[in-house]
């Protein structure tokens, strides 16, 4: 369709996964595929392990599965720079020191601690995906780029020796995972329970 290949799989919001969809998008030729709503106890396991990353077999085929560090698809908490999310806790990025509400300090602290909690859960962490939205966000997209602008812009001048911030798709993520030589952990069976509950 429209003479373009589909080369990324985005499944992130159904109730648990199948290794046959597993199968199905690598005889599609996908070379990955990213996903959340992993069962509760499986996840805990896999941050535990740092094995939020991993090839998934399925009768013959594999494909890289990525699974998103929760919540679900949401921006880190705190993170949250579209007006819907009006907790304290997502007050805006700014930068000038001169500003009322200049928060850029202690935003960045706050954004590094959950960064290097994050590492830990995946092998390729030198480069990690990290998503900022969440269901209806962006309706008004420039409070969103605004701030995350603001936030690229104060991390690389301030943090620039830990981590390069950038806008990025999913496609360069693997690129960048490509160049890794790891060895990656196996699955060859469903995501099947699915519970997000203690219950």
């Amino acid at each position: 369709m429209f003479g373009k290949q589909p080369k990324i799989g985005w499944t992130i919001d159904p109730f648990g996964h199948s290794k046959t969809n597993i199968k199905l998008y690598a005889e599609m030729g996908f070379d990955a595929v990213f996903l959340t709503r992993v069962d509760r106890a499986e996840e805990a396991e896999r941050r535990r392990n740092g094995e939020m990353e991993f090839v998934w077999e399925s009768s013959g085929s594999s494909i890289f599965t990525h699974v998103f560090y929760g919540p679900l698809y949401q921006a880190p908490k705190g993170f949250g720079f579209d007006p819907q999310d009006s907790a304290a806790d997502d007050a805006f990025w700014i930068n000038n020191a001169a500003a009322h509400g200049y928060n850029a300090p202690a935003k960045a602290k706050l954004l590094l601690a959950h960064l290097k909690k994050r590492q830990k859960c995946y092998q390729s962490s030198s480069d990690m995906l990290v998503l900022f939205g969440d269901d209806f966000r962006y309706e008004s997209a420039h409070h969103n780029f605004e701030y995350l602008d603001n936030m690229i812009e104060y991390m690389n001048k301030h943090h620039g020796d830990q981590y390069h911030f950038k806008y990025s798709t999913p496609s360069d993520y693997i690129a960048q995972v490509n160049k890794m030589n790891t060895t990656w952990p196996t699955k060859s069976d469903d995501m099947f329970p699915y519970s997000d509950s203690q219950e």
